[in-house]
């Protein structure tokens, strides 16, 4: 539980920038450029809770090096020394299933969704200015879907793939480092992340 509360904080700073629920909605005020150069992606925004919401995420999905609770050295007990086969086979199928859902989520907050820097893919015509072959303009084939898809779904996988590369490269914590690190480190930046994008909120850096 100690790390859902630095993710929750550390998400309550980036919904408070975008002033809204709605993920698609989030995405789409991400489609423009901050301070008329970089992307309008949360990475930008709120470089500090991105830092954080990601070690957060880290740590909930158990991956290196917060794999404590699956870490061989430190299992004696429960179901992955008691069960084998399909049932096995389950339960890592979750676990893996988490990492996938907790990049997209990083992709959706911090990294524009489906959304490339510079270009509006909802734009893009059925016909790409009359370069393609003409069954397709015939058809009136809608582009800017499948595009979208496409950037999601290279972004959520580049995060699987950077949480895969952390898991080999860096070593594993104690348990006492681990609550060390949480507490009395994500926890008060996370909290003061929180309060200077209230402050720059209100002096309308963001507007």
């Amino acid at each position: 539980i100690s790390y859902e509360i630095t993710m929750g904080v550390s998400i309550v700073g980036i919904l408070a920038i975008y002033g809204t629920l709605d993920l698609s909605e989030i995405t789409r005020y991400q489609a423009g450029t901050f301070l008329g150069v970089l992307p309008n992606w949360g990475v930008f925004l709120n470089p500090i809770g991105f830092v954080i919401f990601f070690i957060s995420m880290m740590a909930e999905t158990k991956r290196a090096p917060f794999d404590l609770p699956e870490s061989e050295s430190e299992l004696v007990a429960g179901y992955l020394t008691e069960y084998s086969g399909m049932k096995f086979l389950l339960y890592w199928l979750g676990e893996f299933a988490e990492i996938v859902v907790a990049s997209a989520m990083v992709v959706l907050l911090f990294f524009g969704g489906w959304q490339l820097p510079y270009v509006d893919v909802t734009a893009i015509s059925s016909d790409w200015g009359g370069i393609l072959p003409s069954v397709f303009r015939d058809w009136n084939f809608q582009w800017a879907p499948l595009i979208g898809a496409a950037v999601f779904g290279a972004k959520t996988a580049l995060f699987c793939v950077i949480q895969v590369v952390l898991r080999w490269t860096l070593p594993r914590f104690r348990y006492d480092q681990l609550m060390n690190f949480c507490w009395k480190i994500m926890l008060p930046v996370a909290l003061a992340n929180l309060v200077g994008t209230v402050i720059l909120l209100l002096w309308g850096v963001y507007s």
